[in-house]
């Protein structure tokens, strides 16, 4: 390729220096990018022969997505313009393979310096790019290892001075690395101390020593002034670093804080002489304490170990084991106790509270035991604690016992227990007697009562003896009443429950019917009904009968009699509600809880004379609940007195006797 007229020899030379570069491409490329010159150097590296490329043009040494892009005109473009391109780029060869290459790429000017091609020069730098990549990463494996490591690390060059520092190094020194880098040992302000207080001349620093000498040094402690500070104590480790003919160049030193460790050993010196004193102190609070146990109204011990032997105990402790202090101190705890209880007490009292650590508490427990002296056979009953005592890592060690003599306790609570079921036995006899008096009373009370109706019918007695006869009859009706009231107490108290045969019943006809005989027997009162809804369902009607009488009686009872009492029967859904009201007094707060209770009145004054005995209510609470209801009441002095009682319209199945 002639671009000039040179003389002979320069181009003899020119050939021959760019057939002899065989680790460089180079070619020639006209200016519309054809291959011209190809050289052996260019076969070497990229695989084609002469013969392959010449008159080809360049881009078939691009990658593909390359000359997508255009880069080999781009390449010529900018050559052309500024007369040189220079890049690194991936490279094709003909095998397909692509390499790393760095390329140059001159414009060539003929004598009349118009351009005339190009010549590029490519040398593979694939090696020398994975070599530097491979170092690259080596560098940072060990970049990361050395800001891993806990432990600070400093290199030094030939004359002591801080080169590198890791992240350790840093923190531990309290300084950045654009602050370390550069000191000397020989710069006061680290005021660098032996273990003993000495300065530590910047010579005989640990990792001066490694280079002066060659050798290395372990764990040197020195003391330096922090950066927050404070007087720091290091671990220095440090080691020369060698060529490979042995010359050294630098220093790695390597160190921990052990300024926790320094104050722990001083704190452990001061800590022993302080454990002396205090175990010392410890002792005689021991025996304090043993003063103020002695004193204590409870039996007090302590045992140590897995055979529980016994440390201390006071002197209640000693009378309740019957036993002298000397006789039991250092002795195992099975060997204090009777022979027929130790083995059981050891087993449920003792091993679980030190082998499993938990408190175990005993109320009432009762010990009997014959005596050694006297072969008495005793009965005893103690309340007792035993917590477990621990050491100072926490490990049950043994356990302290606090117990007192309950004894007499429990035979007063026996003798309370006793009499109490006498009690009981006496109220229940009371009970039946009223029953078994109410239902004797019925034949005498059924034949008066018989007699007295036979009387009254008759035409012949005078205005006189027929006011008697009304008499006699009312009187008779007020004592059936009362039996009848109390053989239902008996039955409700004593029976299980008052019985009853639920039928078809409504509650507007029952209550129309019960209102009906009251109204007759209580000529001069006013009574209102209201009935709304249907009413029907299941219910024994002669016993909600009852349930209304007593209601409404009572109401008539304790109301003004010149106030009307106000009767309301409706249907819900599911149920039916009886309500009865009346404008008198209210109960008083004091009766309220226990109103529906047997033999009960809402006040002293009503029925002075003895006829009614407090039992209407709790015969209605025991009815209505028998057929699955509830009874309820109100009462205040402006809205008066209403008791309400809810049934289902079908009683739900029975669980008991009651209401069989």
């Amino acid at each position: 390729m002639e671009c000039t007229h040179a003389g002979q020899n320069t181009d003899v030379l020119f050939r021959f220096l760019v057939q002899s570069a065989k680790d460089r491409a180079i070619f020639g490329i006209d200016l519309q990018g054809h291959i011209i010159s190809w050289n052996p150097g260019a076969e070497h590296i990229k695989g084609w022969r002469a013969d392959e490329v010449l008159g080809q043009h360049f881009r078939m040494l691009f990658p593909e997505d390359y000359r997508q892009q255009g880069l080999p005109e781009s390449e010529l473009q900018e050559a052309f313009q500024t007369g040189h391109f220079q890049g690194e780029e991936p490279r094709l060869r003909k095998d397909g393979s692509l390499f790393i290459a760095e390329v140059d790429l001159w414009l060539l000017r003929d004598d009349t310096d118009h351009p005339c091609g190009f010549v590029k020069v490519t040398q593979d730098v694939t090696e020398r790019k994975q070599a530097e990549a491979a170092l690259r990463q080596s560098e940072a494996r060990l970049s990361a290892i050395l800001a891993s490591l806990d432990e600070g690390v400093t290199l030094h060059d030939e004359h002591g001075t801080i080169r590198f520092a890791n992240t350790a190094a840093e923190e531990l020194l309290g300084l950045s690395a654009n602050h370390l880098l550069g000191r000397t040992p020989f710069d006061p302000r680290w005021g660098a101390i032996r273990e003993d207080g000495s300065p530590y001349s910047g010579e005989e620093h640990p990792h001066m020593h490694a280079l002066r000498t060659g050798e290395s040094v372990a764990g040197a402690v020195v003391g330096i002034h922090h950066a927050g500070g404070n007087r720091i104590w290091l671990s220095v480790n440090a080691r020369p670093l060698r060529t490979p003919g042995d010359h050294i160049t630098g220093a790695v030193s390597s160190f921990i804080d052990i300024t926790a460790r320094k104050q722990a050993e001083e704190e452990r010196a001061d800590l022993l002489a302080r454990e002396r004193a205090a175990h010392a102190e410890a002792e005689a609070e021991r025996h304090k304490l043993y003063a103020i146990f002695e004193q204590a109204p409870v039996g007090i011990a302590i045992f140590r170990g897995p055979r529980h032997v016994v440390q201390y105990a006071n002197a209640v402790q000693c009378r309740f084991w019957e036993r002298r202090y000397e006789e039991v101190l250092g002795r195992p705890f099975i060997e204090v106790l009777p022979e027929e209880l130790g083995p059981s007490v050891i087993a449920t009292a003792c091993d679980p509270v030190f082998q499993k650590g938990e408190a175990r508490v005993f109320t009432e427990e009762r010990f009997q035991f014959t005596r050694r002296d006297t072969a008495e056979r005793v009965e005893r009953y103690f309340n007792f604690t035993h917590v477990p005592m621990r050491d100072r890592d926490g490990t049950v060690e043994g356990f302290m016992a606090v117990a007192w003599d309950a004894t007499d306790a429990v035979k007063s609570h026996q003798r309370a227990a006793v009499l109490t079921q006498q009690l009981q036995d006496r109220v229940n006899f009371e009970q039946q007697l009223i029953g078994i008096v109410s239902h004797d009373l019925r034949t005498p009370l059924n034949a008066i009562h018989l007699t007295v109706s036979a009387m009254a019918r008759r035409e012949e007695l005078d205005a006189r003896t027929a006011q008697s006869v009304l008499r006699i009859q009312s009187a008779v009706h007020r004592a059936v009443r009362l039996v009848g009231d109390l053989l239902d107490f008996t039955q409700a108290r004593l029976g299980g429950g008052i019985p009853i045969a639920p039928r078809a019943a409504d509650l507007h006809q029952v209550a129309r019917q019960v209102l009906d005989q009251v109204d007759a027997a209580h000529p001069g009162r006013t009574l209102r009904v209201q009935e709304r809804g249907d009413a029907t369902g299941e219910w024994d009607s002669e016993r909600i009968a009852q349930v209304v009488q007593n209601l409404v009686t009572n109401a008539l009872k304790y109301s003004p009699e010149s106030s009307p009492v106000q009767v309301k029967t409706r249907g819900e859904e599911g149920w039916v509600c009886l309500s009865v009201h009346n404008q008198g007094p209210p109960i008083p707060p004091e009766k309220l809880p226990s109103i529906f209770e047997p033999l009960q009145r809402a006040t002293s004054e009503v029925d002075s004379t003895g006829r009614s005995v407090g039992l209407g209510l709790y015969i209605v609470k025991q009815l209505v609940e028998a057929h699955g209801g509830t009874v309820a009441f109100t009462s205040t002095l402006k809205e008066g007195t209403t008791f309400t009682v809810r049934l289902p319209r079908s009683r739900p199945a029975a669980t008991g006797s009651r209401g069989q």
